[in-house]
């Protein structure tokens, strides 16, 4: 069976139909099954629909041949008597003599209007197929790990960034990245992470900071301890060991533990610090500026953020004020009066289900004062079933909390489908048959 990495390298050929019958059949093969090797194909799938969307209105869709004969000067057609061509026949270098002295200035306004009429024409750049992004800014040495081969190679400015890229940076280095949906990520010194896609990252070790725009899909970061859920936003991110450090500057995240059911929203001037075997999650106010002030130092040049801006235009404000309505939905439970939470339960209408490619949902339940009770997650598969309209999602949490009302937040996930269920009602209930609104 062909191994993962080699197929990771086949898996934009075959989206291309550019691979051979053998190489088709195999890569099938395997798709089917390994579920890691699945996921990214259709992740890339998506990528590369997305490209195409995006960008459908740069390409060429009519001919240029009628507009630059259009433009050419005009001839005069000379009109030779038979004696004036006995002449030139007889005397070739003498014509070839004066006819080259026209040719230059020809062939010189031929160009410029050609030129004008290419350049009136020509669509803006786009990027590489696969390519999310690019390097901004450099300093010292740092370095790009290609994610099929292994190798190691110096980063440029300007180089392209595809999935699975790794960087890394060594003493008094730093890096800046910038990928599509006016995303911006600074690497500090011996540093490392992993671009997944647009909108995923690892932070494997040292210190980033993020400015996260704001587009229709909410941007993620995982490391060692746990997941970081990005609504639009600027803050750092600091990796030691197993010890990780989030602290928000502008706008709001969600910070989830990896191994404890734990979670915490993180707004403003908030940090919080944790690591693999730290079972709670309390955020604090700090001095979020002194842990980021080493980005400042990282200044991409003028032309770089001229180009970024025509490259990957799909860009948004980063507003916090405005986060739930790009990325999560929001449920106030009233009447718990103070009793357990069970479950919460989660019904639609049944006639709104039409497609296969719905969305889930993680789902995170929050007392009164913003404490966490329990998460949970939907899969897309449950809105797709046509005979359901109803899902009951229980709180296997063993920290026990009771709340007078509460909260239940539902963040999309995308990796199920790209389609949201349009009308969700949200109940929780505190006891055998006795459901609260």
């Amino acid at each position: 069976m062909a191994s993962c990495t080699k197929i990771d390298g086949l898996l934009q050929a075959y989206i291309d139909e550019e691979l051979g019958a053998s190489e088709r059949v195999i890569l099938e093969q395997h798709v089917s099954e390994c579920p890691g090797c699945a996921r990214l194909l259709k992740r890339q799938q998506r990528s590369s629909a997305a490209l195409f969307e995006a960008y459908s209105r740069n390409r060429l869709t009519r001919d240029l041949s009628r507009h630059i004969l259009d433009h050419l000067p005009e001839l005069e057609t000379a009109q030779e008597d038979f004696e004036t061509l006995n002449w030139r026949a007889k005397h070739p270098g003498r014509f070839g003599g004066r006819m080259r002295h026209f040719v230059p200035a020809a062939a010189a306004v031929l160009l410029v209007v050609l030129g004008a009429v290419i350049r009136e024409n020509w669509p803006a750049p786009i990027p590489l197929m696969g390519q999310f992004g690019m390097v901004a800014y450099v300093q010292g040495e740092t370095n790009r790990v290609d994610p099929a081969s292994g190798k190691v190679d110096g980063t440029v400015i300007g180089a392209g960034v595809y999935p699975g890229d790794r960087y890394e940076s060594s003493d008094a280095s730093g890096l800046m990245v910038s990928l599509d949906g006016a995303t911006h990520i600074k690497m500090d010194e011996n540093s490392r992470i992993r671009i997944d896609d647009a909108r995923t990252i690892t932070v494997e070790k040292g210190q980033i900071y993020l400015n996260v725009g704001t587009t229709d899909r909410i941007f993620q970061v995982a490391t060692l301890a746990g997941n970081i859920t990005v609504f639009g936003t600027r803050f750092g991110v600091s990796v030691v060991g197993d010890s990780t450090i989030v602290a928000v500057e502008e706008g709001e995240v969600q910070v989830e533990h990896r191994y404890y059911g734990s979670f915490a929203t993180l707004h403003r001037g908030q940090i919080v610090d944790f690591r693999r075997g730290d079972d709670a999650l309390v955020p604090r106010e700090g001095d979020v500026a002194s842990l980021t002030r080493w980005a400042r130092l990282i200044r991409p040049s003028t032309d770089m953020l001229e180009l970024l801006a025509k490259r990957y235009p799909r860009a948004g404000v980063s507003d916090a004020g405005e986060a739930n309505r790009f990325f999560y939905r929001e449920y106030f439970l009233k009447n718990l009066n103070h009793q357990h939470l069970d479950s919460i339960v989660l019904s639609w209408d049944q006639d709104e289900v039409t497609e296969e490619d719905y969305c889930g949902y993680n789902v995170y339940v929050y007392t009164d004062l913003h404490e966490p009770i329990f998460r949970g997650r939907v899969d897309g598969s449950v809105f797709s079933n046509p005979k359901s309209s109803r899902f009951e999602l229980l709180n296997d949490s063993s920290v026990m909390k009771t709340s007078r009302v509460g909260w239940v937040r539902l963040v999309p996930d995308l990796a199920d489908g790209l389609r949201e269920m349009g009308s969700i009602r949200v109940n929780g209930k505190t006891g055998p048959n006795e459901e609260m609104n």
